[in-house]
């Protein structure tokens, strides 16, 4: 089991991995970017200080450090950010990603990844192998050692823990536009500076700077490197620890009192009679001193009854006093601290919990909808079995308001499990950089609406989903830089990759602008493999032809490779999407690209289905595939193909029935009038009807799925509590057809 601190360390170290690597993809695209310089410095400096903590990782903070020495020396335009520094940093924070997976898992990680890091951390150091940072590091070793003189000065400034600092400004510095001087007296912590000159004057030049710089400083050692960020190949910082001495003041006084002490100790009749009162004048001056004027009654009080014991208590009372006040003056030489600490904590505006919590407070709002709902059906017993119409209308009154305090439950716990779709496209540039580099193609992505918001276990169940699509599109869709020129099109390939809200559902759509798809060249691979028909060949529309990506091992791919080609793998994304509630869309045209669009329910908590009756059994339809319920009478009926069909508003609709489909040996009932309830349902953008008994409205209910050998039934999606405390089975009726 991971400790408080692993765990945390391991949350902390993805959020940084993943900054990491959006800013290196940014920076790649922009190599003169400042800012993200200093930011990608900013969070490999966070991460290796994080990895610092645990002795276990020495190794891969070693590989962190190198990492930072060399976007340090990137900064200070000492080495060229290029593709080939890219691809080594990115090898380092990969290696690091896969340590932290291994250790969340089983708790360590293998020793070959030290070896591993141990590499890395070499091909990062050859980066560095150049005149100025090798200077810089020998300068640096030699600085170590700090000056007696300055040990001597930190020693009468009273410091206990402070840093030395030197500063050794470029001759050429001022043509930079840099003031060293200026910068030393800005040094956050500053408590004493010496300038001092490097080397002899000879021919004096007013436009070198020939002077160093030594500091001494209480500030931290992040924020004196963040003070010298710019000039830290000139910078060296060593801590220096003090022994803690006691004020001197103080020191004094605890002399005084042991003196006065051994004088009352001693035998009081014995040598001269005032000892007493020479004590007692003593402590009375010492009472003034340290601010404890109104124990001198006390004093007054042993000299009245001659009594040393008084006295002595007295002493003790001001040893106390001095102990207080060296506490209090080790407080006020920490301020800063203190201060930033309360700052920190009144900042605090997000709270980080455990997604199991969340789903516990969600299944505990689910089981309050299922009490809620059982409010109508006891007022309905009341009324219709016992008679007592006063209760049922209390009863539907109670039910109302609880009604409108559930709905906000439920609204405020869906909203805490809303994410926005940030969290999947964050990862989305660092892979089509990688891939697209490894295909040899030019691609420019743009991502638009990261704000988009869906439940969290929507977004987690479509991440790896839509990654295959982008894969697919980026091997398969989109052109060689030579293919594009040959067809008049831009080298450079075109990605883009949105979401957006749709009514009540959440759309994320990926669109090239690449080869697209031939369904000519679909239907004939499908034929070749045994997936259709010879007549299914002769006669399959263009658009059910796109629809055979779907079909599980269909591929337009003429050679297999670790990047599958547009259909590899696109029967499992369907059913990916699919079981969240969801639905794939493809359109395409020949030479101009393909979009794909994936259509999301918002929420996995409430799941609106339609009831209905067959076999005297209900059962539950989810509504994002109904399309509408109508009547379609026996003589309307015709048999098309050995396949029951109604024309309905001008269009064939192929008609099932629910009890041949559930094996249920019945057949099923018309209503008075000889017409056949029939749900007309949209499954795989195609319409079909469902024959039933009756409908019975909709409802919205808490869906669970089924566990265990049930589970494996793709024709159930799961169950739900009614209100009267019966079990609703919920099918699933885009798998039947699989089997039909």
């Amino acid at each position: 089991m991971l400790s408080p601190l692993m765990e945390q360390f391991i949350k902390e170290s993805r959020d940084l991995l993943q900054g990491i690597s959006e800013t290196i993809v940014e920076l790649e695209s922009s190599p003169e970017d400042r800012d993200l310089m200093n930011e990608l410095f900013r969070l490999v400096h966070t991460l290796k200080g994080s990895s610092g903590i645990f002795e276990e990782f020495s190794s891969v903070t070693r590989m962190l450090h190198a990492a930072e020495d060399l976007m340090d020396s990137v900064r200070e335009g000492k080495i060229k950010f290029d593709s080939d520094l890219t691809d080594a940093i990115l090898e380092a924070m990969d290696l690091f990603s896969e340590i932290i997976d291994e250790v969340e898992k089983k708790g360590s990680f293998r020793e070959d990844y030290n070896e591993e890091a141990k590499r890395i951390e070499g091909s990062l150091r050859e980066f560095l192998k150049k005149g100025p940072e090798k200077e810089r590091n020998e300068e640096d070793s030699e600085n170590r050692e700090v000056p007696e003189e300055v040990r001597k000065r930190i020693e009468e400034l009273g410091i206990s823990s402070c840093f030395y600092v030197r500063y050794n400004p470029e001759r050429e510095c001022f043509f930079k536009g840099e003031d060293p001087f200026f910068l030393v007296r800005k040094t956050p912590g500053l408590k004493w500076g010496k300038v001092s000159l490097r080397e002899p004057l000879k021919d004096f030049d007013i436009y070198s700077c020939l002077v160093s710089f030594e500091l001494i400083s209480q500030a931290s050692k992040e924020e004196i490197e963040e003070h010298f960020q710019y000039v830290r190949d000139q910078v060296s910082v060593v801590q220096v620890e003090v022994p803690e001495r006691k004020d001197e003041f103080y020191e004094e006084i605890e002399l005084v009192l042991e003196s006065q002490e051994s004088v009352l100790k001693s035998d009081v009749d014995q040598g001269f009679s005032g000892k007493i009162e020479s004590v007692a004048l003593v402590l009375r001056n010492l009472s003034k001193i340290l601010g404890k004027e109104e124990i001198q009654k006390k004093i007054d009080s042993a000299l009245e009854k001659n009594d040393p014991e008084v006295l002595i208590e007295v002493i003790q009372e001001f040893r106390n006093t001095i102990s207080s006040k060296e506490k209090k003056v080790e407080k006020e030489e920490k301020p800063a601290v203190k201060s930033q600490r309360h700052i920190e904590t009144s900042e605090i505006r997000t709270l980080k919990v455990d997604t199991e919590k969340v789903d516990r407070l969600m299944n505990l709002v689910a089981e309050i909808v299922v009490a809620k709902n059982s409010l109508l059906y006891l007022s309905k017993k009341a009324e219709e079995e016992y008679g007592i119409r006063e209760l049922s209308r209390e009863l539907k009154n109670k039910y109302a308001v609880f009604d409108r305090i559930v709905e906000e439950m439920q609204d405020a716990v869906s909203q805490i499990r809303m994410m926005p779709i940030s969290m999947i496209f964050q990862r989305i540039p660092r892979i089509v950089r990688d891939l697209s580099k490894k295909l040899g193609k030019k691609v420019e992505l743009e991502l638009s609406g990261e704000e988009t918001e869906a439940d969290k276990n929507i977004i987690e169940s479509i991440s790896e989903p839509l990654i295959h699509i982008i894969r697919n599109s980026l091997d398969h869709g989109i052109e060689s830089p030579e293919e594009r020129r040959k067809k008049g099109k831009p080298e450079t390939g075109k990605l883009v990759i949105s979401a957006y809200n749709e009514t009540d559902r959440v759309c994320i759509e990926v669109k090239d602008d690449g080869r697209g798809i031939d369904p000519k060249e679909v239907k004939m691979k499908a034929y070749e493999r045994g997936l259709i028909s010879e007549d299914d060949l002769e006669n399959m529309s263009d658009k059910d032809a796109i629809n055979l990506i779907f079909l599980p091992g269909f591929s337009t791919a003429e050679k297999v490779s670790d990047i599958s080609g547009r259909g590899v793998g696109m029967d499992v994304v369907k059913n990916a999407v699919e079981k969240v509630g969801g639905a794939v869309y493809v359109e395409t045209e020949i030479g101009k690209g393909t979009s794909i669009k994936l259509s999301l329910p918002l929420s996995m908590a409430v799941t609106k289905v339609m009831i209905i009756e067959s076999a005297s059994q209900i059962f539950g339809i989810p509504m994002d595939c109904v399309v509408e319920s109508v009547r379609v009478g026996r003589g309307e009926m015709k048999k098309i193909r050995k396949q029951d069909a109604a024309v309905l508003r001008g269009k064939i609709i192929p008609l099932y029935s629910l009890n041949e489909i559930l094996g249920i040996d019945k057949p099923q009932i018309p209503n008075e009038d000889d017409e056949f309830a029939v749900l007309v349902l949209r499954i795989n953008g195609s319409k079909v009807g469902l024959i039933v008994d009756s409908f019975k409205g909709t409802m919205d209910i808490i869906l669970k799925p089924f566990q265990g050998i049930l589970g494996s039934i793709p024709f159930y999606a799961g169950s739900a509590i009614l209100g009267d405390g019966s079990v609703l089975i919920v099918l699933n009726p885009k798998e039947f057809w699989h089997a039909c």
